[in-house]
């Protein structure tokens, strides 16, 4: 739709008047002409792939583009349909940096703080290792078990089946 209002109305115009540089930014036009000439050529290119596109008013878009070879009026021409994710793309962006916010803050924390499944690390911040006197987390992450580092025996058995009662009563919600 935005090449018929960046143009006219008229598909035949858009079409007469279609170019790389009016839709692909100057990094994008080399990575996608080549694509499409690889493509006319009968040489592989990617049939699906995502790339930065123009608005009419100069500003950038992601699309996803889906393309393929056809003969149109008996010539190799190529079908391409696209589907824009710039929304989608903001979005994974923000939950990347929302997830470096949330490790920085995990990692950075002066409280130790473990993520276990069968008595098994699976995460442990650096604080954790301090508390129980390794230089680094992976010293820890390397336990087969976090038991010899609880005191009591019991007590790490009955702390675990609390934890293990807490996942279940929370999961069952």
């Amino acid at each position: 739709a935005s090449l018929l209002h960046r143009h006219s109305r008229q598909p035949d115009d858009v079409l007469a008047r279609w170019s790389y540089e009016s839709v692909f930014p100057p990094g994008e036009r080399e990575r996608v002409g080549g694509y499409q000439r690889a493509r006319l050529r009968g040489e592989p290119a990617p049939s699906f792939y995502e790339a930065q596109a123009l608005r009419v008013d100069g500003s950038h878009i992601s699309l996803e583009v889906n393309a393929r070879q056809v003969t149109w009026s008996g010539m190799p021409a190529t079908q391409i349909t696209t589907h824009e994710i710039s929304e989608r793309k903001r979005a994974e962006a923000a939950l990347r940096a929302s997830e470096e916010r949330f490790r920085r803050l995990i990692e950075g924390s002066l409280q130790g703080i473990v993520i276990i499944r069968d008595d098994r690390p699976l995460f442990v911040n650096r604080a954790f290792a301090r508390i129980f006197g390794y230089d680094s987390p992976d010293e820890v992450m390397a336990l087969p078990s976090l038991r010899p580092l609880l005191a009591d025996p019991a007590a790490a058995d009955a702390q675990l089946a609390r934890v293990a009662l807490t996942r279940h009563d929370t999961s069952s919600a």
